[in-house]
């Protein structure tokens, strides 16, 4: 429990690093416009602003506000979340950070993970501060439809289907086999595994 209530601020702070300017990707834009700044800022710094994305302001705010409540509450409120087992879907846990001269400080970070719809993935959420479900729900259904719409464009730009990474991603062809000189799809079966015999068993059988 040592971690839980350690925290930047007992720590010397590290210099912030050179900042760099982003990309914006503003959606209101054009479609090709909007597909066209996505592909650069891919190509430049793999990172970019989206502007103008329709998730309203008051739904961040209230996301900002409840973390911050979240994590200013007593230590015995959010310790049954906290584990070190990277296994665990809902968790809090400690990240640490090392700079040059091998000072150290660490983060308390929470995870939370959610089926889509969320279902009854919240009630596995903390239910404290009051309204953090609710306020994490509503912000993950606002951000996930703007991601949505960011991979359709993405998807576009690469010569692919608009919906190409639309539905369960594990449904779709992404394993390929070197067979007779060629790579080809591994066809998916739902509930099954897919089975390598590997480098060994092809030297023994040789």
């Amino acid at each position: 429990m040592a971690k839980l209530l350690s925290s930047a601020s007992s720590h010397e702070l590290l210099a912030p690093p050179p900042a760099v300017s982003l990309p914006v990707v503003d959606l209101p834009l054009s479609h090709d416009e909007v597909r066209r700044a996505i592909l650069d800022a891919g190509k430049e710094l793999g990172f970019f602003l989206v502007v103008n994305h329709g998730v309203p302001e008051h739904a961040m705010r209230d996301m900002e506000a409840v973390c911050e409540e979240f994590f200013r509450l007593p230590v015995l409120d959010v310790a049954p979340f906290y584990s070190d087992d990277r296994r665990k879907l809902n968790r809090l846990f400690s990240g640490t950070t090392f700079n040059t001269s091998g000072d150290k400080y660490w983060l308390d970070c929470l995870r939370l993970a959610s089926t889509f719809p969320v279902g009854d993935s919240k009630n596995h959420w903390p239910d404290k501060p009051q309204g953090l479900r609710e306020v994490v729900e509503t912000f993950f259904l606002l951000t996930r439809g703007v991601g949505m719409e960011l991979l359709r464009l993405l998807s576009e730009g690469m010569g692919l289907h608009p919906d190409y990474f639309d539905g369960a991603l594990s449904c779709v062809p992404g394993l390929q086999v070197s067979y007779k000189g060629d790579w080809i799809n591994v066809e998916p079966m739902p509930n099954a595994f897919v089975v390598n015999f590997g480098l060994q068993l092809e030297l023994m059988h040789q």
